[in-house]
């Protein structure tokens, strides 16, 4: 059963793999755009472009604080392994019915038999007040009745 609390954790999920998304695509996009930018993917020796593109220092991405294209790298891939643990713990399971095993009995031939069902269906026919269930067919002797609950695991 959800819990009000379990809405906030969604909410606060949601937002933090919005914004790890956005980080790690804008940053992606800036080390791209500053490789295309100084001819990287064009070069003949691509690797020792890219080794230098690395270490240069772009004033207009610097941010006042020196930022060069490693860090945008490093932040990306730090994003990358954010938002993965993020949807990795997201996938916890949530128990939306509770089930629960019902030893029924045949009023005519007293032939007992287990059925599983939601512990919400028996509180919804009111279980403990009420023992006996809708039209069943007894196992044993063929007949439709209506079984009672002898015992539960409730």
């Amino acid at each position: 059963m959800l819990h009000e609390n379990d809405h906030y954790k969604e909410k606060d999920r949601s937002c933090l793999r919005s914004i790890t998304l956005y980080h790690r695509n804008n940053n992606a996009a800036i080390t791209v755009w500053k490789w295309w930018d100084t001819g990287v993917f064009t070069n003949q020796d691509m690797f020792s472009a890219l080794q230098a593109s690395f270490s240069a220092e772009y004033a207009d991405i610097a941010l006042g604080i020196g930022l060069k294209p490693v860090h945008y790298t490093v932040f990306g891939i730090v994003f990358v392994i954010i938002g993965s643990a993020v949807l990795i713990a997201r996938r916890e399971k949530v128990t939306v019915t509770e089930e629960a095993t019902v030893m029924l009995e045949c009023p005519y031939c007293k032939h007992q038999w287990r059925e599983s069902m939601s512990k919400t269906h028996l509180k919804s026919m009111g279980y403990p007040r009420v023992r006996t269930l809708s039209r069943r067919k007894c196992p044993k002797c063929a007949k439709f009745i209506r079984p009672k609950i002898a015992a539960t695991n409730v």
